[in-house]
């Protein structure tokens, strides 16, 4: 079709949401790595670096979430309904906000000590955010990649279960053992928000297999 044919007005624009699509997928990655990386470090020094450049994906991810709500306004025709995706982008941000709550969490407790259990929760979420990422990113042919997305969304059901093992065998480990009162509050605290983040995997998930049913 010729670019001065007047039925260009008809054609779709909707193409312009998939990079966007593509750099938020790739900011939940990065978001997902920080926190990773985080629970693996002692130095208080780097901790902040890393909590800043979680701070810094959390912002990026609303700027992004901004743009896309203004673009899906002014389009006409989109390639799944408005509130899917929405949906998927606000769950996707909740997720990265959760990140970063555990982050500061553990920033205003002002532990240097590495937990296991934090670090086997981390490397599953991070997992989660590279998963969700790619799904994300199947969006630009969402009937197209639909089996892509729905195994993906199967190996976020598994990381889930994986993370939810590891939280409930912290909590045990945590009442059982002889922990102060101090120490005893600061792991409560960072394992409420693993578990909260550990819950917004599972919201993320159900946003995709909406809109993986509605293409199909």
């Amino acid at each position: 079709m010729s670019r001065n044919n007047p039925l260009n007005v008809f054609v779709p624009k909707y193409h312009s949401l998939f990079p966007r699509f593509d750099r938020y997928a790739e900011n939940l990655v990065s978001g997902g790595n920080n926190l990773k990386l985080l629970m693996q470090i002692r130095d208080r020094e780097k901790q902040s670096q890393i909590i800043s450049r979680l701070s810094e994906t959390e912002k990026t991810g609303e700027k992004i979430s901004h743009e896309t709500y203004a673009l899906l306004r002014s389009l006409i025709i989109v390639p799944f309904e408005r509130e899917d995706i929405n949906d998927l982008i606000n769950k996707a941000g909740h997720f990265l906000s959760l990140m970063n709550q555990i982050a500061r969490t553990m920033q205003f407790n002002g532990k240097d000590q590495i937990f296991v259990s934090f670090v086997g929760m981390s490397d599953l979420i991070a997992q989660a955010a590279e998963e969700a990422g790619r799904s994300i990113k199947n969006l630009r042919d969402a009937a197209g990649n639909r089996h892509k997305i729905s195994a993906s969304c199967r190996k976020l059901n598994q990381l889930t279960k994986g993370a939810e093992e590891i939280y409930f065998e912290s909590i045990i480990d945590v009442f059982s053992g002889e922990n102060n009162v101090k120490e005893l509050t600061m792991r409560k605290n960072v394992l409420e928000s693993f578990r909260k983040c550990i819950s917004a995997i599972k919201e993320m998930n159900e946003a995709l297999r909406t809109i993986i049913i509605k293409v199909s």
